[in-house]
C-alpha cells in the first residue's frame, strides 16, 4: 500500500491485494467503505459508477495489463471522497506504478483526486493503442507469410490460425477495455465538475477513443479476412488431393476395363491362343493410362 501527499495533506491512498484486516484499517482511520461489492463484475453504469452509503463516488474500471505472456484487464476499484482517491486492486498495474513514481518525483503533480483517475485513463488508452499496433503488426507478419510467401502446409495453417485467434482476443479485449473507459469518462464528464482543463483532457481521451474503436473494428475485418485466406489455401489444396485422385481414377479406369474383358471365361477369346496375347493385353493396359494421363496435362488438371 502505498500513499500521495498533497503540500502536507494526504490524496491518494492505492491499495494492492489488501487482505481484510487493512481494507478495514482504512475504512477505520478515513471513513470510507471500501467493502467488496458483489455485482463488482457486471457492466451496467450501476453497478459499476454508483454513490455508496457514504456519498462517495464509486467507480469500478478495467485497466489493460499483460500477465504470463497474456493480455488481459485487470479490474481496479476507485473510490473518491471529498479529494480523497482510494484505489483498490489485485495486480500491482504498471500504469498505476507508473503514476506513483512520478508523483513521489514531483508532488505537485496532481491537485485532486479526479486528475490522478483521468491521468490513469489517459495512460490505459496510450496503453491500448500500443497494443493495436502491436496487433496490427502480428497481423502484417501472417499476411506477408500467407499471401505473398504463399507458405501453407498443414501445420503451418493450424500455426496462422492460431496465431490469428490470439491477436483476435487480444483486439477483443481492448475494445471491450475501450467501451469500459469511455463509459466512465461519459459519466464522470456529465455528473461531476472537472472545471475546464480536465474537461478538456476528457474530451481529448474520448476523441482518442473513438479512433481507437475505428482501429479495433479494422483490425476485426483484417483478422476475418486472413483467416478467410488461410481457410481457403486449405480448401485449395484439399481440392488439389481431391481432384489427383480423381484424375488417378479416372486414368485407372480403362486398363481395369481391358482386364476385366480378358478375365472372362469364355472358351472362345481370339487372343487367349495366341503367344502374344498377354503382352499385348498389358500393352493396351499402358496405351489406357498413358493416353488419358497426357490428355489431362495438356489440360492443365494436372497442376
Amino acid at each position: 500500500m502505498s500513499e500521495l501527499e498533497l503540500g502536507k495533506g494526504l490524496i491518494w491512498i492505492d491499495a494492492v491485494s489488501p487482505d481484510a484486516d487493512e481494507r478495514q484499517a482504512i475504512q477505520d482511520l478515513f471513513q470510507v467503505a471500501l467493502e467488496i461489492v458483489e455485482d463488482d463484475a457486471d457492466i451496467e453504469t450501476s453497478a459499476r459508477i454508483f454513490l455508496d452509503k457514504l456519498d462517495h463516488l464509486n467507480v469500478r474500471a478495467d485497466f489493460l495489463v499483460e500477465l504470463n505472456g497474456k493480455i488481459t484487464t485487470e479490474p481496479v476499484r476507485f473510490v473518491i471522497a471529498e479529494n480523497f482517491l482510494f484505489s483498490i486492486h489485485e495486480e500491482d498495474l504498471p500504469i498505476i506504478r507508473l503514476v506513483r513514481m512520478r508523483s513521489k518525483a514531483d508532488r505537485r503533480a496532481w491537485t485532486s483526486a479526479l486528475q490522478i483517475v483521468i491521468e490513469l485513463f489517459a495512460l490505459d488508452v496510450e496503453q491500448s493503442a500500443d497494443v493495436l499496433e502491436d496487433v496490427y503488426q502480428s497481423l502484417k507478419t501472417i499476411n506477408h507469410r500467407v499471401l505473398e510467401d504463399k507458405k501453407g502446409s498443414n501445420e503451418e495453417a493450424e500455426e496462422y490460425i492460431q496465431l490469428i485467434a490470439k491477436e483476435e482476443e487480444i483486439n477483443g479485449t481492448v475494445r471491450r477495455n475501450l467501451m469500459d473507459t469511455r463509459l466512465v469518462l461519459s459519466y464522470l464528464s456529465r455528473e461531476q465538475t472537472l472545471g475546464k482543463e480536465l474537461l478538456t483532457q476528457v474530451k481529448i481521451i474520448q476523441r482518442d477513443i473513438e479512433s481507437l474503436d475505428g482501429h479495433t473494428s479494422f483490425i476485426f475485418d483484417k483478422i476475418n479476412f486472413l483467416m478467410d485466406a488461410v481457410l481457403g489455401f486449405i480448401n485449395i489444396k484439399q481440392n488439389k488431393i481431391i481432384k489427383i485422385f480423381s484424375v488417378a481414377s479416372v486414368a485407372m479406369l480403362p486398363p481395369t476395363l481391358i482386364a476385366s474383358i480378358y478375365g472372362m471365361n469364355f472358351e472362345y477369346m481370339p487372343e487367349l491362343a495366341q503367344k502374344w496375347g498377354y503382352p499385348f493385353s498389358l500393352g493396351l493396359m499402358i496405351i489406357s493410362v498413358v493416353i488419358p494421363f497426357y490428355y489431362f496435362k495438356r489440360k492443365g488438371w494436372m497442376k
